[in-house]
């Protein structure tokens, strides 16, 4: 079951603190889902969209001006993030969810399992000003070719795993940590992997930038 309290903060945007109370206990009480309210749009924070897992906005429909401000916001802030409305009828904003009131509360929990769903791939992803790589996609991309590399189950799991090892991994780190010295894998297929995948990764693979070998370890380096 996907772990909804990490991922998820909420803010609620409304003057009507009946509804947000029986809310924020709904989703504290069963989910452990953090919320907090504000009045009006004018005292969101944007700040909070820095962060890791920035918020996701609820809002009501009773403050006239919120399609207008909801359209002043930043470009990046409304395609990156989520925003839904509870209202009686539709509201056309491009980047806003509807949820026509009443509504179950299993409406608004399978969208937050969704949206979970969405930010756990995203905090598989690791950027640099040069590459980037998804884990759950298996993928590794230039940005200067702009062109995914795909990667195999086991170059996968050795780049996840060299990059969370900021010290290195040397030949029995990576045989036993990654694949438990399968009986498959010996020291002579770990150097087969580690050469194919300098091939597809390096711009030179006799003279490796990314996947290094360094006092008898080796490390990722984006």
């Amino acid at each position: 079951m996907i772990n909804l309290r990490k991922l998820i903060n909420i803010v609620f945007i409304t003057e009507n603190n009946i509804i947000f109370n029986d809310l924020k206990l709904i989703l504290n009480n069963f989910f452990g889902i953090t919320c907090k309210q504000i009045n009006n749009l004018g005292d969101l924070d944007l700040n909070i969209f820095d962060n890791k897992f920035p918020p996701v906005i609820f809002m009501s429909d009773e403050n006239k001006n919120l399609k207008k401000n909801l359209l002043d916001l930043p470009k990046k802030i409304k395609e990156d993030n989520h925003f839904f409305l509870f209202s009686e009828k539709k509201i056309h904003v491009p980047f806003i969810t509807n949820i026509q009131v009443p509504f179950k509360i299993n409406v608004l929990v399978n969208e937050l399992k969704r949206i979970s769903n969405i930010k756990l791939k995203k905090s598989f992803v690791i950027k640099s000003s040069s590459y980037e790589y998804s884990f759950s996609e298996a993928y590794f991309k230039s940005k200067f070719s702009k062109k995914k590399i795909h990667l195999t189950e086991m170059e996968n799991k050795l780049v996840n795993f060299l990059l969370s090892a900021k010290k290195g991994g040397n030949k029995k780190d990576i045989l036993s940590v990654v694949w438990g010295y399968s009986k498959e894998l010996n020291t002579h297929t770990l150097e087969s992997i580690i050469y194919r995948l300098r091939k597809k990764i390096e711009l030179n693979p006799q003279n490796p930038k990314i996947l290094i070998y360094k006092k008898n370890k080796y490390f990722m380096k984006l």
